[in-house]
């Protein structure tokens, strides 16, 4: 069996969607090979209860050996980054914040002496930046949606495309509300 994997994200919020599909290819990888959740801040208690740590550098609770998968590109890695002893890194990049892509991989590359590998959530994302890596189609199991149908009083609408999302105002756009 490989190394363990450790995936590590930003579980401070329960809904966020990139750490519901790091737990989902936790799931996935369950007797395959060893996985380990961490979280650089405090772990929401949803996720808690899921087996995801805090990593606490000062208390040498950080991911060791194996494999790493970054699910974000916002993971606060300084402190315990350098003292892993990875052999392998693969950041996920699922938003368009090309400058701290390319700051994490930078970081990577110093503290590990490692080329991290790059897995994206789309080919359009992918070729925003250039850079090689693997395609990862969302799992968003969207037959939920599709089993709602509400009739709409009055005449027909047009379709809505909405959004599934934290409810973050940063996260729609300025005129949604209206």
């Amino acid at each position: 069996m490989p190394g363990p994997l450790h995936i590590v994200s930003r579980f401070g919020d329960p809904h966020s969607g990139a750490e519901l599909q790091v737990l989902e290819l936790a799931r996935r990888l369950q007797g395959r090979r060893p996985v380990q959740i961490w979280s650089d801040v405090p772990p929401h208690p949803v996720f808690a209860r899921q087996g995801v740590r805090h990593i606490r550098p000062f208390d040498r609770q950080i991911p060791q050996g194996g494999s790493l998968l970054f699910g974000s590109i916002y993971v606060d890695s300084a402190l315990w980054l350098r003292h892993a002893r990875l052999q392998a890194v693969v950041v996920h990049y699922n938003v368009t914040h090309h400058a701290h892509l390319f700051a994490k991989l930078a970081e990577v590359r110093a503290d590990t002496g490692l080329e991290p590998h790059l897995s994206f959530v789309s080919r359009p994302l992918q070729m925003a930046v250039d850079l090689p890596g693997l395609i990862e189609p969302s799992w968003i199991d969207l037959r939920e949606f599709l089993a709602v149908r509400r009739p709409r009083p009055g005449p027909p609408q047009a379709f809505t495309v909405g959004r599934l999302s934290r409810d973050f105002l940063g996260k729609h756009h300025p005129l949604d509300p209206s």
